[in-house]
């Protein structure tokens, strides 16, 4: 009887040392999606950026273009 006691209480603290660890575990994995989430919110607001770049590039491009042809004799 003594030692299923004994087997018991090793057993709870084992389990309750598992289910601390995977708690951190799980602490960490959040921090590090939080951190992914950042990085990929920042990379659309930079292609948003760069798209809005281009799509005025083009624009002006397009008002060279109409330029050129208006002085065209």
């Amino acid at each position: 009887m003594r030692q299923l006691a004994s087997n018991s209480s090793d057993a709870t603290s084992e389990i309750s040392r598992v289910v601390e660890l995977n708690h951190e575990l799980i602490k960490r994995i959040d921090a590090s999606l939080a951190s992914v989430s950042g990085i990929a919110t920042h990379g659309e607001e930079s292609i948003n950026n760069v798209s809005q770049g281009l799509e005025e590039v083009k624009d002006g491009v397009e008002q060279f273009v109409q330029m050129v042809e208006a002085m065209r004799p």
